[in-house]
C-alpha cells in the first residue's frame, strides 16, 4: 500500500494541475516518471485494496487521510473511491 500513499500525496497535492490537466493525466506523467518496479507496486497495491472488502468509507480514509491527498476525487467526476481505483489501474501501462 505504500506505492499509493506514494502516488496520493507526492502527484495529488494541493498543485497537482500544474503538473497535468487531468487527474489522468497526472497518473500518466507517473507512469512516466517512475521506474517501472515502482509503477508495478503501484499495480499490485491497487489489485489487492480492489480484491479486499473495505468499505467506501475505509477507501476514501486511505486515500485523503492515510494518503493525504488534497485532491478527492468524488469531487472531480467519480462517483466513488472504488470507481477511482478502478481508473488508476486503467491508466497504468
Amino acid at each position: 500500500m505504500e506505492t499509493l500513499l506514494y502516488l496520493a500525496e507526492t502527484y495529488f497535492h494541493q498543485d497537482w494541475d500544474l503538473n497535468a490537466p487531468t487527474p489522468v493525466g497526472v497518473l500518466e506523467e507517473f507512469s512516466r516518471s517512475e521506474t517501472a518496479e515502482t509503477v508495478a507496486s503501484l499495480r499490485s497495491d491497487v489489485e489487492a485494496i480492489l480484491a479486499g472488502d473495505l468499505t467506501e468509507d475505509q477507501l476514501r480514509n486511505l486515500w485523503l487521510r492515510q494518503g493525504r491527498s488534497d485532491w478527492d476525487p468524488t469531487r472531480h467526476g467519480w462517483a466513488t473511491f472504488r470507481d477511482w481505483f478502478d481508473s488508476i489501474l486503467r491508466a497504468l501501462p
